[in-house]
């Protein structure tokens, strides 16, 4: 018997319980099978696979009856059982084909090992085969041993092939390459297994580490997104899908550039420089800002931080952003410097106050002494003259002097807001003198002023109402020209027309148009001209405050605020407010005369020549007047002779003391002495506080000599 072998003459090792190999899970049920079967059809001889055990592993092939007859009897069973396991063994430890005589009934059987990679894992065991002469005399023996049917033992015993035993080897050694064969084949499909096996494992753990890494970015407060070099999205965490209002499975695929940022800078713009950025044409910019749009439509300004993704290679083959949305940190932002921006506006403008305050006091002690001589040199001389005339029109410029400094203070008063009746009319006038030195000779102001009303308000929100709508028309007419008209009515609104305004009810309203004939508003956006910080003026130009505040102005009034515009042919703005019933007054002759009298009368001011002036001035009006220039001596004076007074008049603004302490000093010594306040700058007392210093009279300078007077003698006659 030849006994060729590649293999090892080593003995095979069993294959443990953690590494057990099964044949059947390396050759295919079907194909195994058809191999044995093709085998015992060309020996003629009876062949079965079994494992280590003796356990088959497949259906037996060319099997006599003898065997189905032994085995099913219990004591041939297992007689048969332990003759496979015997010479199995013996092919483990040989690893080479081995034959026996069968432990149950004499016939031969042989054995091959399959053996993979090093494992004794199964045999191939052939037999039934008449080699060593078994009798039918034998065989009636066995089958009375082990309880058998004896007749139907000798029946199959004849049908057992007979052979020599060199043509046994020969069928031993087909048997022999075929095992080997089968070795080989499992050998192979044991590695495949195990490589399969492998990428299982490293796919399952590559899934988990995804699952894990993902995980990660879900928890992560900003939009991770993954592209690939095409400007695909690979991946995008939780946050990212929320931001888009779209699940992962919709976005991962979709163009970036085409799908999440507003169009066309996305796809003209951007992709274009994602493209060189994977050439490597560009560099990479780590940080920037950009807006995107989400499924609603709505555009989002994301933070971007960036980085390149490589291969193994270093080719560059996508890209890792990190996002934030900085959308509402950037409206709080600009709401923050709008508010930065207005409040610096209010400090400028407090500063001018201040700083008109200061001119309004020295200007107005120049404007008194320039009205107050005039008016003296009026008394003196004969009307009709031409000195007359020329005294007017000195005395006329400076009433309208003393008109320009109220506007200025008026302009820069930062007050608390005090309701009260305001002359729309005469706001109108002061409004238009301050524009018209201001605006180009370019634009024309009209005035279509139709009545007189009276509304609620405060008089420098009124004044900013107008200026504002003002300077906004001639903005629009800044390049090409162009008329600004103003038009005042008063209206009364019925229940239809009330209804057909935003907040209005019926009644009398001031009606206040300003028009332009600029460039117009378009009408997309003419709904939003009164939203804050809306507007279409350049940078440095304007923050956008002006209408919105106009309109918030307009409705704690109780009014409404409208625009009606067309593209090319201007705008005009119309204000209603509710008027108010005049309690018109007769007015008073220019020649009436003039209050007199003849108390005793002390009054400080330390500017001398107004002491000089006012001084005169009382004394032609028949008082009897005690005057210094400082409050100090004026208090020392007052101390000495309390009673010498009946009235007092005293600037506020002065050094050491002002007027106001001086009052109340004044007041400790001689509660009753009346105490008249003259300035010319009010931002830091009104008529109510000066009262409640113990002040009966307030006065604006520069004073006029007829309201001097009238204010003494109502003063006085009050006592």
């Amino acid at each position: 018997m030849r006994h060729d072998s590649e293999h090892d003459s080593r003995p095979s090792k069993p294959a443990t319980h953690s590494d057990k190999i099964d044949l059947l899970d390396l050759i295919d049920f079907q194909e195994l099978q058809k191999i044995q079967d093709a085998f015992a059809r060309a020996t003629n001889v009876a062949s079965i696979i079994t494992d280590t055990d003796g356990v088959p592993l497949t259906e037996a092939s060319n099997f006599s009856g003898v065997c189905q007859i032994i085995r099913s009897t219990e004591e041939g069973n297992q007689r048969c059982i332990k003759s496979d396991k015997v010479l199995g063994d013996k092919s483990r430890t040989s690893m080479r084909p081995n034959y026996q005589q069968c432990l149950s009934c004499g016939y031969v059987d042989a054995s091959a090992p399959i053996i993979v990679d090093g494992n004794h894992i199964a045999n191939w065991l052939i037999g039934q085969c008449n080699v060593m002469g078994v009798t039918r005399e034998q065989i009636k023996l066995y089958a009375l041993e082990i309880g058998g049917d004896v007749d139907a033992m000798v029946a199959a015993h004849d049908q057992i092939p007979q052979m020599p035993l060199e043509t046994f080897e020969r069928v031993l050694d087909l048997l022999w390459l075929l095992a080997r064969q089968l070795s080989t084949s499992g050998i192979s499909n044991l590695k495949l297994r195990r490589e399969i096996a492998e990428v299982k494992r490293t796919e399952k753990a590559l899934r988990l580490e995804r699952d894990r890494s993902q995980k990660y970015l879900d928890t992560v407060q900003a939009v991770i997104v993954a592209l690939d070099a095409e400007g695909r999205i690979s991946s995008i965490n939780k946050k990212g899908c929320q931001l888009f209002g779209c699940s992962e499975q919709e976005l991962i695929g979709q163009p970036w550039f085409d799908v999440c940022l507003p169009q066309p800078e996305g796809k003209e713009e951007v992709f274009p420089y994602f493209l060189k950025l994977m050439s490597g044409e560009v560099e990479a910019v780590a940080y920037f800002e950009n807006p995107i749009i989400t499924r609603d439509g709505e555009l989002r300004q994301i933070a971007w931080h960036n980085a390149l993704l490589h291969d193994d290679q270093g080719r560059i083959v996508g890209t890792l952003s990190s996002g934030e949305d900085i959308t509402d940190r950037q409206e709080i932002e600009k709401a923050k410097s709008a508010l930065e921006k207005q409040l610096r506006q209010t400090q400028k403008m407090e500063a001018i106050g201040t700083l008109a305050g200061g001119i309004a006091h020295d200007f107005n002690n120049i404007l008194s002494a320039v009205l107050g001589y005039t008016e003296m040199l009026q008394l003196k001389l004969d009307k009709g003259s031409t000195e007359h005339e020329y005294a007017h029109h000195i005395y006329s410029a400076g009433n309208r002097a003393k008109a320009l400094v109220q506007q200025i203070l008026t302009f820069s008063r930062q007050t608390e807001h005090e309701l009260r009746p305001v002359d729309v009319n005469a706001t109108i006038q002061e409004v238009t003198h301050l524009l018209r030195s201001s605006l180009p000779s370019t634009i024309e102001i009209q005035q279509n002023l139709q009545s007189k009303p009276l509304v609620m308000g405060d008089p420098t929100q009124l004044h900013q109402i107008l200026m504002n709508l003002c300077t906004n028309a001639a903005h629009a007419m800044k390049d090409t020209g162009g008329v600004l008209d103003i038009e005042l009515t008063t209206v009364e609104l019925k229940d239809n027309l009330a209804s057909a305004q935003i907040k209005m009810t019926p009644g009398v309203y001031m009606q206040l148009n300003v028009s332009d004939t600029g460039c117009g508003i378009p009408a997309e956006i003419i709904d939003r001209v009164f939203d804050p910080f809306f507007t279409t003026k350049k940078r440095g130009e304007g923050t956008g405050m002006g209408l919105s505040v106009i309109h918030g102005i307009v409705e704690s009034y109780n009014g409404t605020i409208n625009v009606y515009s067309e593209v090319g042919k201007g705008s005009t703005f119309r204000v209603f407010l509710p008027a108010i019933e005049r309690r018109d007054e007769a007015d008073k002759r220019q020649d009436e005369d003039i209050p007199t009298g003849n108390e005793r009368i002390l009054f400080i001011d330390d500017e001398p020549m107004l002491v000089e002036l006012s001084t005169s001035q009382l004394e032609t009006l028949g008082y009897h007047v005690m005057s210094r220039s400082s409050s100090v001596d004026a208090l020392s004076l007052f101390e000495e002779e309390p009673d010498a007074f009946d009235l007092v008049i005293t600037d506020l603004t002065m050094p050491r003391m002002t007027g106001d302490e001086l009052a109340g000093r004044l007041k400790a010594i001689r509660p009753d002495i009346p105490i008249i306040l003259c300035t010319g700058f009010s931002a830091t007392i009104t008529s109510e506080s000066a009262h409640r210093f113990g002040i009966d009279a307030f006065l604006m300078k520069p004073i006029i000599v007829r309201e001097m007077a009238k204010v003494i003698r109502d003063v006085l006659d009050d006592k």
